[in-house]
């Protein structure tokens, strides 16, 4: 918790100084992500300790292996993190640039925190007598947990034909299910009604009166006297009809919710025939329709420049039922048609928050596919430049890109649409799935150099690291969307179940050659873990 206040607080404290301004309303992502993170690489430090005290009972020295084992991985996890968020500043859309760089550098300084505070508080304490004997000392110091996930993994490779064709099946079938994928910027569909306030204005918009969405037809003509005459006005009238017909359109009462200057005049030649229900209609005489609109002008300020005596431009209010991204594109399209046939000498536009909805609609979509597309180009190249291996590279990318295509498909098949948070949040999950997938890789080529066996490394790998696994899922289970579970579940289960299997038949020869080579050397002969080794050499010392 030192490390993860000290981390948000310095990343926002500095922020606040330079005179950046926050987000309110997506302030708790950078947050909870920095939070998670920290929790997620701390506990790689602490298990890896845990692990080596156990079995020597030194402290210090249980420290620097644990700095060594998890350095690089952490390390690497956190650079494609903040390469995945730092594809954020190129979605053109300010809360989306503000989430990450925030969220950037909150990973950044968060890790710095940790790698420092970390190993130090955990070198205070003494040294522990180990009293387990010698056959005890085989697993490793492994708990009950470790044991129960080493069955796990050897029941995976054991049906690793079974679980290869079943996970290559799913992905298979959820591919045609991406394309049914719709983009929905409604709010209330977003926050669902676990918050207080979108229950309470669900309610309201259930009533007869209530509505959130709507827009306006603008239609201008250069005449300031052009909506003084029976003609105009039916044609206007003739709008409203079309307009109420619309996907949308608020029905209540089966009246369709669609307002213009017609109503009033309706309204006022009723008024002056004893208000006699058959008179609400338009008149037919210009003189009286000209006469109306000056005598009642204030009747029709909503619908004209009355100040400027201006009457050659008018709107017709539409509200809406709801809001659908695809459906009001059509809706909209049809309103300027619909005017232009009746009005074909007028300046037809659509004004409203609906329409800046379909245009950000189409920009977010664009923006964030860029951003999951940089993303993944760039952690792809990441991988394969840790591992030296184009190969392994590719192989790293399986356990984040197979959970990418199952929630697709899923969302897919079962209508649920990709609204603002989870597009946001997608390229977050790319770069956070990177985390396990390098410890899980680094330790199954490390375990593999050591011991000269896919088989003995992967099951090793599961007694020391299968827990760290399930709890980081966990750590990243607690949003409220649908989607977003399913993905972290999906990233977990491929990294268990997929990887492993891919990796169990992946450069054999190679990997066995490269042991038998380098078995004499102290220090594996991995690049990343060379370079780590070099690296951490200063905090050895001070450690010690």
């Amino acid at each position: 918790m030192i490390a993860t206040s000290a981390g948000i607080g310095s990343v926002l404290g500095l922020s606040s100084l330079m005179g950046i301004t926050a987000d309110s309303n997506m302030i708790t992502l950078p947050i909870l992500l920095g939070m998670a993170l920290s929790v997620g690489y701390s506990v790689h430090y602490v298990n890896s300790f845990r692990m080596h005290f156990r079995r020597t009972g030194l402290r210090k020295d249980s420290v620097v292996k644990a700095v060594e084992e998890t350095g690089w991985p952490i390390l690497f996890t956190v650079i494609t993190t903040v390469a995945s968020l730092i594809s954020f500043l190129f979605a053109g859309i300010g809360p989306i640039r503000w989430v990450g760089g925030i969220s950037a550098s909150i990973v950044f300084t968060v890790y710095l925190y940790v790698i420092t505070l970390i190993p130090i508080l955990m070198s205070f304490g003494k040294d522990k007598q180990i009293l387990i004997t010698e056959p005890e000392t085989k697993k490793n110091g492994a708990t009950k947990a470790d044991l129960c996930f080493e069955k796990i993994g050897n029941k995976i490779i054991d049906k690793k034909l079974l679980i290869s064709a079943a996970s290559f099946i799913i992905i298979a079938a959820m591919i045609p299910g991406i394309f049914k994928i719709s983009v929905n910027m409604d709010y209330i569909e977003m926050m669902e009604k676990k918050i207080p306030y979108v229950e309470r204005l669900l309610n309201m918009l259930s009533g007869k009166l209530g509505s959130l969405y709507s827009y306006d037809v603008m239609i201008s003509y250069d005449d300031p006297e052009a909506f003084k005459n029976s003609d105009s006005l039916k044609n206007l009238e003739a709008l409203e009809n079309k307009l109420g017909s619309l996907n949308l359109t608020k029905i209540s009462g089966e009246k369709p919710r669609v307002t213009s200057a017609c109503q009033m005049m309706k309204e006022i030649n009723r008024m002056f025939n004893e208000d006699d229900i058959n008179f609400y209609s338009i008149p037919d005489d210009d003189d009286i329709i000209a006469q109306n609109l000056v005598f009642y002008s204030d009747s029709f300020k909503d619908w004209f420049d009355i100040e400027s005596d201006n009457f050659g431009i008018t709107h017709v209010h539409v509200e809406l039922s709801g809001y659908d991204a695809n459906l009001i594109v059509e809706d909209i399209d049809n309103a300027k048609k619909y005017a232009a046939e009746l009005f074909p000498d007028a300046g037809i536009s659509i004004v409203g928050e609906v329409v800046e909805y379909a245009e950000m609609n189409h920009k977010l979509v664009t923006a964030e596919l860029k951003s999951f597309t940089l993303s993944f180009i760039v952690i792809a190249i990441l991988l394969i430049l840790a591992f030296s291996s184009i190969k392994t590279g590719l192989i790293g990318m399986i356990p984040n890109l197979a959970p990418v295509i199952v929630v697709g498909g899923v969302m897919g098949y079962a209508h649920f649409s990709l609204d603002m948070l989870t597009m946001t949040i997608m390229p977050m999950i790319l770069g956070i799935a990177v985390d396990d997938t390098i410890h899980l890789i680094n330790h199954i080529k490390y375990q593999l150099e050591v011991t000269g066996s896919y088989k003995e490394a992967i099951i090793i790998s599961f007694r020391e690291n299968g827990g760290l696994y399930g709890l980081g899922a966990r750590l990243h289970h607690g949003e409220r969307q649908t989607a977003w579970k399913l993905q972290t579940f999906c990233t977990l289960k491929t990294k268990l179940h997929f990887l492993p299997l891919t990796m169990l038949n992946h450069d054999w020869e190679l990997m066995q050659q490269n042991f038998l080579l380098n078995q004499k050397k102290s220090v594996p002969t991995f690049t990343g873990f060379r370079f780590l080794h070099q690296a951490l050499c200063p905090l050895q010392k001070i450690i010690r």
